[in-house]
């Protein structure tokens, strides 16, 4: 049995103590009689009395006195204290999460942070998994998080494999006592309502890169960050290929937003013949959660219904903005706002703001910053004129800051949202009981749920992961010179910035064919006609165009466009994209838009023709 088991055993109260202080004084016993019998010819019943003190008389004398020696100090109750204080030592080092364990092809997941629950629910489920020993480093108290933990999962045998180190996670030799180098998966996920979240998780990676060199297998490492400005870091920082850690970044924000919408039918589907209407998302409250669902709704909602005329622009009004706040948005993503029609409202004053001339006019998405209040009288008449405009379909999200005034809002809108069926996502982060009792009595329409407390999707990253790598593989075979021998490998070798695009371009997918009707569950429907095929190769290049602007690219001018010369030049050095431009101007990189709809069964599936 391991130090780690026998750690474990003494841990869970004084009567395993005294069962292994037992075992212990039975031990020396056989050992004595053994030995006893073995060099110094006494019989078994001979030594038994002297080793308990009762007598040391005839043959053997000495050996008996010693014998009979150790028997009263091992019975004694100084032995007993000594030893009962030294399993109490090494339970509560275990219990506290202070012991140093040899770990190997364990899951490591580092911090405690609210997506631990449904990580290792999923770990759980997953049999990929299964037997495999999980590790949370954590700088919290682990005496209560064990406690949290198995209230939460409600599965002793589980729990077993379940190991804490309570340890920071910026320290290098903290993270190789963690035997980080020999884990079989890496979670960072950093603790909740710590101050520099990001930066303590890149400290760790970057110390994990230290030791996780070397010869070795390829090691898959997820990194959870909580601020866009990270990741625009990320989309500039180069591969190592010392480090055997595959990386992948991932915003928790932008994710939950990704799970609602490629996951629910909250986002309603446009299709070729809706030639009248548009969607219009009005996302509530002015926090780091209303901006990161505006960007993936913004990534994701491109229908085949956009026409020349640019009437049905998908339009997104952020509702709680003043200029303050839209000038800040508006400032980080310049790139893209350059391109985007947008306007600024208020009870006093509307503000138009066009696509610069010298790009064009070709972005099929258009912003509105609406500085008022939730309940005023000026947006409730807004609202009221959304739900009844009939070239628009609406939907809402809350995304104010806490849990109590996200529900408080969403189940006190104008009663037009709820009698229209509007459908209405709600962040939740604490438990979710509330809503889901005001959902189950069909008082307030549709109501979608999402956030960390909401329990399914794919907690691990690794259905998301896969979609991505089949994205890229379709390039890498088309493309890469030489082509990697397989997705992994393809995928190992890829820039930060690439890898979030092949994601985006993967989570896309449900949505673009939800526009054409088509059901992804069914393969059959895969398979698609030219017609489809032309649309969805168009929806494609618009979706990359919006990735590559968050990413930090700048759109080419209509005349640096005429010369693609320099397309290498422009595009690793200073950042700008030829490409960025309408579609009718691309007839060339039709085929690169085309791999992708071509080969959406294996990118669903995994399956190749």
């Amino acid at each position: 049995m391991s130090k780690r088991n026998i750690d474990r055993t003494l841990s869970e109260g004084h009567g395993k103590q005294l069962i292994w202080l037992v075992l212990l004084i039975a031990v020396v016993i056989v050992a004595l009689l053994i030995y006893n019998w073995l060099f110094v010819g006494l019989k078994c019943l001979d030594i038994l009395p002297s080793f308990f003190g009762i007598g040391a008389s005839g043959e053997h004398r000495l050996f008996k006195l010693i014998a009979g020696l150790i028997g009263r100090v091992l019975f004694s109750a100084v032995l007993i204290s000594i030893f009962v204080k030294i399993f109490d030592n090494m339970s509560n080092s275990y219990r506290n999460g202070e012991s140093v364990y040899p770990y190997k092809d364990h899951i490591l997941i580092i911090g405690a942070g609210r997506p631990l629950k449904n990580m290792l629910l999923a770990i759980k489920d997953n049999k990929d998994f299964e037997g495999k020993d999980i590790l949370v480093m954590t700088a919290i108290d682990v005496i209560t998080l064990r406690r949290q933990m198995k209230i939460e999962l409600a599965d002793s045998s589980f729990c077993k494999r379940l190991n804490y180190f309570h340890r920071e996670r910026h320290t290098l030799s903290y993270l190789a006592d963690a035997c980080a180098d020999k884990a079989s998966a890496i979670y960072i996920i950093g603790e909740d309502n710590e101050i520099g979240h990001d930066s303590l998780n890149m400290r760790c990676l970057n110390h994990l890169k230290e030791v996780c060199k070397g010869d070795g297998p390829t090691i898959p490492c997820y990194i959870i960050m909580q601020m866009h400005t990270t990741l625009s870091v990320f989309n500039y920082i180069k591969t190592s290929k010392l480090s055997r850690l595959n990386v992948e970044v991932i915003n928790e924000l932008d994710y939950s937003a990704e799970r609602l919408m490629t996951g629910t039918n909250f986002l309603p589907a446009f299709t070729v013949n809706d030639t009248n209407r548009r969607l219009h998302l009005a996302i509530v409250g002015n926090t780091d959660v209303s901006r990161s669902f505006a960007m993936v709704a913004a990534q994701l909602c491109h229908f085949p219904n956009y026409n020349k005329e640019k009437t049905t622009r998908t339009k997104i009004s952020l509702i709680g903005y003043g200029v303050k706040e839209m000038n800040s948005f508006t400032a980080c993503y310049r790139n893209m706002f350059d391109l985007c029609h947008y306007r600024y409202l208020s009870s006093e004053k509307t503000e138009e703001f066009i696509p610069k001339n010298e790009y064009g006019d070709f972005m099929d998405i258009e912003w509105e910053f609406i500085d008022s209040q939730l309940m005023s009288p000026y947006t409730t008449k807004l609202i009221e004129s959304w739900v009844d405009n009939p070239s628009e379909t609406l939907a809402m999200a809350m995304c104010f800051g806490d849990d109590e005034t996200n529900a408080y809002m969403a189940l006190h809108l104008p009663h037009i949202i709820y009698n229209n069926d509007v459908n209405v996502a709600v962040s939740q982060n604490g438990y979710t009981e509330v809503m889901k009792a005001a959902i189950s009595t069909g008082m307030y329409g549709n109501i979608f749920l999402f956030g960390n407390s909401v329990g399914g999707g794919d907690p691990l990253f690794l259905q998301r992961s896969a979609m991505g790598k089949r994205v890229n593989r379709v390039y890498d075979l088309e493309y890469g010179n030489p082509p990697a021998n397989d997705e992994s490998e393809a995928w190992e070798k890829l820039p930060y910035a690439h890898k979030y695009s092949s994601i985006a371009s993967a989570n896309s997918i449900v949505l673009k064919l939800r526009s054409l009707q088509i059901d992804v569950n069914n393969e059959k429907e895969l398979h698609l006609s030219d017609a489809d095929l032309y649309r969805l190769s168009e929806l494609e290049h618009r979706r990359w165009m919006t990735t590559m602007l968050f990413m930090g690219y700048r759109a080419a001018t209509i005349s640096e466009r005429k010369d693609r010369s320099r397309f290498n030049e422009l595009k690793n050095e200073q950042f700008i994209h030829l490409d960025i431009a309408p579609y009718e101007e691309l007839p060339g990189e039709l085929q690169k838009d085309m791999l992708i709809i071509n080969n959406i069964p294996y990118i669903i599936t995994g399956k190749k023709n």
